[in-house]
C-alpha cells in the first residue's frame, strides 16, 4: 500500500493504514471542536463570584468526552495499535494487562506510575527474619518491678549487656574518650581535662611531631594551627564489629545470618547504635 498524506490545519501525517487514518481524522475533529462538548457538572459559584473549580471541569470535560461520546469508535483502533506496539497476542495481552495500561493512558494522558513497594519479599530473606524474632522471643528477661502496663519493662541477661558491649568496644578500638575544655560534659573530669590540654598545647608549640602526640594520647589528631587540635576518630575494619556480634549479640543464629545482608547492616549500625553508650561511659536510659 501506498503512503497517504493527510494535511490538518496544524500537521502533516504520514500514516500506512486505514485504520490510523481514521484515527489521525477523529482525533484532529476532536481538537477543533472540543469547546461544543458540554460540562458534566455544574461549576460552584462562591461567593466573590469566582468559579472554583474551573480548572477541574475543564479536565473533565476533555476526558469524558473523549471516553464517552467516542468509546466505541476509538476503543478498537487503540487496542488493536497497542497490541502491535507491544508485540503481543490477545491471550498475552491479557496476562500482562496491557488493556488496563492503555485505558489508563488515555483517561489521565500519561503513563501509567509504578507502584513501588520497597524491598522484594524473597524466601531467603523471610527465613532470616524469623530466625531472628525466633531468638529474641527465646530471650528470658528479668521483669521490672516498677511496671504498671501490660507490658512489662524487661531486663536483658548479663551477657546481652550494654556494659559488656561497652567494654568490648573500648577494647577493641583502644578508644579513650575526651573532651575539650570549652564543653566539659564531666564536672569531675574539668581539671584532668584542662592540665592535658595545656600539656598537648605546650608541645604542640614547641614543635613535638604529631605522631608522638597521637601515640601519647592515643587517638589520631590533626592541627589546624597552633594551639588548635582536632580530634578525629581512627578507622578500623568492619572484621572487628563483625567479632562483636559474634560473641554477644546473636550467639546462636549467628551461623544461619552469616555472611547476608541483614549482617551487614548490623555491622553498619554498630557505631550509631553505641554512640550515645561511649559518650556516657556505657550508661543511657535508651538501652
Amino acid at each position: 500500500m501506498l503512503d497517504k498524506k493527510i494535511i490538518t490545519s496544524n500537521r502533516v501525517f504520514k500514516v500506512k493504514k486505514e485504520e490510523d487514518i481514521k484515527l489521525v481524522l477523529l482525533l484532529e475533529v476532536l481538537k477543533n471542536n472540543m469547546e461544543l462538548i458540554l460540562r458534566k457538572r455544574l461549576a460552584h459559584v462562591s461567593s466573590n463570584g469566582k468559579d472554583e473549580n474551573e480548572d477541574d471541569n475543564v479536565k473533565i470535560i476533555e476526558q469524558r468526552g473523549l471516553l464517552t461520546d467516542i468509546k466505541e469508535v476509538i476503543d478498537p483502533l487503540v487496542q488493536k495499535s497497542d497490541l502491535l506496539a507491544y508485540n503481543k497476542t490477545t491471550n498475552q495481552a491479557e496476562q500482562c494487562n496491557i488493556r488496563q495500561i492503555t485505558y489508563f493512558n488515555r483517561q489521565e494522558s500519561s503513563c501509567r506510575p509504578e507502584k513501588r513497594g520497597g524491598s522484594r519479599t524473597s524466601h531467603k530473606n523471610i527465613k532470616t527474619t524469623d530466625s531472628i524474632i525466633d531468638h529474641v522471643k527465646s530471650l528470658k528477661c528479668r521483669s521490672s518491678h516498677y511496671g504498671r502496663n501490660k507490658i512489662v519493662r524487661g531486663y536483658l541477661p548479663p551477657e546481652l549487656s550494654v556494659r559488656k558491649l561497652y567494654n568490648m568496644w573500648c577494647n577493641i578500638r583502644k578508644f579513650n574518650v575526651t573532651y575539650y575544655l570549652n564543653m566539659p560534659r564531666l564536672p569531675g573530669q574539668r581539671e584532668s581535662t584542662i592540665e592535658n590540654r595545656t600539656k598537648l598545647v605546650t608541645m604542640w608549640e614547641h614543635g613535638t611531631s604529631k605522631d608522638e602526640i597521637a601515640h601519647i594520647v592515643g587517638l589520631s589528631m590533626s592541627c589546624h594551627g597552633p594551639g588548635e587540635l582536632v580530634q578525629v576518630s581512627p578507622r578500623f575494619s568492619s572484621q572487628e564489629y563483625i567479632t562483636i556480634l559474634e560473641d554477644v549479640l546473636l550467639p546462636t543464629t549467628w551461623e544461619s545470618i552469616r555472611g547476608t545482608n541483614l549482617c551487614e547492616s548490623l555491622v553498619r549500625s554498630m557505631p550509631r547504635r553505641l554512640q550515645d553508650c561511649i559518650e556516657n561511659q556505657g550508661q543511657h536510659t535508651k538501652y
